[in-house]
């Protein structure tokens, strides 16, 4: 006789309100001072036991929810999502910068001349050219 009970309805043992490590599934401590523990979760169990994943996320953990064993999601604490986000926030003033000189190198007149002679060059010397540069550079190994 077939059971009434839902799949995946069933309670895992241990105390209450505690998943157990079969449900939370690994946890790994990387060995640095700051970094946090990162615990792997399926989405049925975060969806069963949401409270006590909630609570292991806040205490400083890093928890991977998958479903079909693919990662999915990933449930941080406030503080080391602002962590994150202000690492961000630094950075992204250096990136922009570098991107803008990158565009003015190329914005030069000697650029601009190159690159419009490079298409009108024929397939045939563009081969030329192409060995050419080659060999001058394996002569320089």
């Amino acid at each position: 006789m077939r059971s009434t009970r839902a799949r995946g309805t069933a309670k895992p043992a241990g105390k209450p309100n505690e998943p157990t490590r079969k449900a939370t599934g690994k946890s790994v401590n990387t060995g640095a001072s700051r970094a946090p523990r990162t615990m792997t979760v399926t989405s049925t169990t975060a969806q069963n036991s949401f409270g006590d994943i909630v609570d292991r996320a806040a205490r400083d953990a890093v928890v991977m929810i998958t479903r079909h064993a693919k990662p999915r999601v990933v449930l941080l604490s406030y503080e080391r999502y602002r962590d994150l986000v202000g690492t961000e926030a630094t950075l992204l003033p250096a990136l922009a910068a570098a991107f803008d000189a990158q565009v003015a190198r190329l914005q030069t007149p000697d650029v601009w001349a190159g690159t419009v002679a490079g298409f009108r060059v024929s397939p045939a010397a563009m081969g030329r050219a192409a060995l050419a540069a080659a060999r001058a550079g394996s002569s320089r190994r």
